[in-house]
């Protein structure tokens, strides 16, 4: 689906009801979405956050309307996310280098990855043993 500039992919969440209906279909402004090892689904939204902030969405009731936000705007923007085991990893654009913030899963921040001044990050990936991997 093509939203002006930029592309954009409805996510919709499903519950196992007893009556097998579905529980919620995002708004356009969800950019990514990506399960947690928690049992939750988090999500990367630009509703009333430009620069993206990520939320987190129960998958025992998993209703866009009911996610909480755990990393919310601030004067980065958010490129990516990952959440591996109990940490939350964004990779950030700060101007133009990029950025690596880690956070719990609850998102109280746990500090800056520390990477080479001057870099780019494209990607985050989890490596075979569930670690973060940065290729």
């Amino acid at each position: 689906m093509e939203n002006g500039m930029e592309a954009s992919t409805p996510i919709i969440c499903l519950a196992r009801t007893a009556n097998g209906t579905r529980s919620d279909v995002s708004p356009d402004e969800i950019a990514d979405a990506q399960f947690g090892f928690d049992g939750n689904l988090y999500l990367l939204s630009h509703l009333s956050a430009p620069k993206g902030k990520i939320l987190k969405i129960s998958l025992d009731q998993p209703r866009v309307s009911d996610a909480q936000t755990v990393v919310a705007e601030s004067r980065v923007a958010i490129d990516s996310f990952l959440p591996i085991g109990n940490m939350l990893y964004t990779a950030d654009q700060v101007g133009g280098p990029s950025q690596l913030r880690s956070f719990d899963t609850a998102g109280k921040p746990q500090g800056v990855v520390p990477i080479l001044p001057i870099s780019s990050v494209d990607q985050l990936v989890r490596s075979n043993d569930g670690a973060a991997a940065v290729p």
